[in-house]
């Protein structure tokens, strides 16, 4: 069975860091899967945490808004926006779309924007999350979870020093 991408849908890249190349490249550093651990006691200042944010769609013969947000939970459960855009996104030109390569095939338009966070303050443990909004619709793009970790459960995974080391 051949599954097709879900649209409206995206996805959402959690990052240390992003750089534009020569030829349009785009590179990727630092990764997250998932879950963010910070060292130290709250509240921390990371000094830059970056989304990589793609959002898909059917080609539209209309135009439409997108707004996408990032925002911070905290234990409170309240947002705290760390960043919104919106998109007018125009009329798809259809004779512009490349063809299906065959009838399983499917046509989607994708909007890719670098969200920079910087400097990011943590309080306390958080989720950071991204939505895109159609309208009503909310299309859940992807979430972060921010873990605190004091710096002695870091140090206690470490090897211990040598006694003599190395000149």
């Amino acid at each position: 069975m051949i599954l097709q991408p879900s649209v409206p849908g995206g996805y959402v890249i959690f990052c240390d860091d992003v750089r534009k190349e020569i030829g349009g490249k785009v590179t990727i550093v630092g990764v997250y899967g998932g879950e963010l651990t910070a060292y130290g006691e709250a509240p921390l200042s990371l000094p830059q945490l970056y989304a990589v944010v793609s959002f898909r769609n059917k080609p539209n013969d209309d135009s439409y808004s997108l707004k996408v947000v990032v925002s911070m939970f905290g234990s409170d459960g309240e947002a705290k926006v760390l960043s919104s855009f919106d998109y007018d996104v125009p009329a798809c030109q259809r004779d512009l779309l490349p063809a299906p390569i065959d009838e399983h095939s499917m046509v989607f338009i994708e909007l890719s924007h670098i969200v920079r966070m910087s400097p990011l303050i943590i309080t306390e443990p958080c989720m950071i999350t991204v939505r895109a909004y159609l309208g009503d619709d909310e299309v859940r793009l992807g979430s972060l979870k921010v873990r605190i970790t004091n710096m002695s459960e870091y140090t206690a995974h470490l090897p211990p020093e040598s006694p003599n080391p190395p000149n």
